[in-house]
């Protein structure tokens, strides 16, 4: 609306974004329409801005409610020491209980009204500012809401509520932390197909002191990944992945010195566990597939720790997530003919409990 209130342009709304409808004009419509400048003549400056101060603070508020249900509490202390069937036939005590129910307007005397310290605030009306409150042990997920919390597809989350179990059990993965399978501990199982891994640059220390990470991947899109400090423990990932998962078949990963060098931990576990390798030709990085899988994690990871700003620090934490929670999603791509990744790697039908009551850097 321009001030002398000559001209006005109607704005729609679509959800939280305000937006007007416009199109590029014609040569006709740039000399028969009407010219209106949109920017001000006079000087603005942002940092003369003043805006008026709120006179109660959103405690006060919430301090006075709780001071007047206090106040409506009182009144029905006459009430409570009465049998239920008095109460029940008794007319006129039925009005003043409706009448207690309704909305009053109550003067507030500072004078008058005290704070009652016995009064739990987490029993009152009024709960207390970021507090989650459920009375189920655990949320019902529906497909909307797993789209919104692990950043895929509503297709993709109806398609991964069907195949996966939501039992609240827990987990049978090592590390062993929790219930496990004999067979996972003493044999190691031989995991089929073509598998590739790298090392990955997570371009700044992160709170527990990681720099680095060794990824692991298949053409079923499968990912896991190992947060280490320097790249000279990829040997110790490639230990961590083999009991976890089972041996690779054949690996292929880059001319690195920390995976290739003679002596190095990374090439002991090579020869202890019998794996056929191969390591890429420099400069071909097509040869070595898990450098695409990383470029989409590190997408991902950056669009979810965008829109839940967290920060910087916690890009391990961040991209664990993404490659757990990417292994327990449908995927009817590449290799992966309509399925779940781990299902394809350990034969079974995974649980996805722990990840349904919160997404990643959720209030608790």
């Amino acid at each position: 609306m321009t001030e002398n209130n000559e001209f006005s342009m109607e704005l729609d709304i679509s959800g939280t974004i305000i937006y007007a409808d416009t199109h590029t004009p014609t040569d006709n419509e740039l000399q028969t329409c009407k010219h209106i400048q949109l920017s001000s003549s006079y000087q603005w400056n942002p940092h003369n801005v003043s805006f008026p101060k709120s006179v109660r603070c959103l405690e006060d508020i919430v301090h006075d409610y709780r001071l007047i249900s206090v106040l409506k509490s009182q009144k029905c202390n006459d009430i409570v020491g009465r049998r239920n069937d008095e109460i029940i036939f008794d007319l006129t005590s039925a009005q003043r209980r409706i009448a207690v129910m309704h909305t009053e307007s109550v003067s507030v005397n500072n004078d008058f009204l005290q704070r009652n310290e016995r009064i739990d605030p987490g029993f009152t009306d009024v709960p207390t500012l970021q507090t989650f409150q459920s009375k189920d042990r655990h949320s019902d997920v529906s497909p909307q809401q797993l789209s919104e919390r692990w950043g895929i597809s509503l297709k993709a989350a109806t398609a991964t509520l069907r195949r996966t179990t939501q039992r609240f059990l827990r987990s049978a993965i090592l590390p062993l932390s929790r219930r496990y399978r004999m067979g996972m501990m003493f044999e190691r199982k031989t995991l089929r197909g073509q598998w590739s891994t790298d090392t990955m640059d997570g371009r700044c220390k992160s709170l527990d002191g990681n720099r680095y990470a060794q990824v692991f991947a298949n053409k079923s899109y499968f990912l896991r990944i190992y947060p280490m400090d320097s790249k000279k423990k990829a040997g110790n990932a490639l230990r961590l992945f083999c009991q976890e998962f089972g041996v690779p078949e054949k690996l292929t990963f880059d001319r690195s010195k920390e995976q290739t060098k003679k002596g190095t931990e990374f090439m002991k576990q090579i020869r202890t566990h019998n794996i056929d390798y191969h390591i890429c030709e420099p400069d071909l990085h097509n040869q070595n597939p898990v450098e695409g899988a990383i470029r989409e994690v590190r997408r991902k990871c950056y669009r979810i720790m965008v829109r839940n700003r967290v920060p910087q620090k916690l890009w391990d934490y961040g991209m664990k997530w993404v490659t757990e929670t990417s292994a327990l999603t449908f995927i009817s791509a590449g290799s992966l003919d309509g399925g779940i990744p781990l299902t394809e790697v350990t034969g079974e039908t995974p649980a996805i409990s722990e990840y349904l009551d919160f997404g990643f850097y959720d209030r608790v």
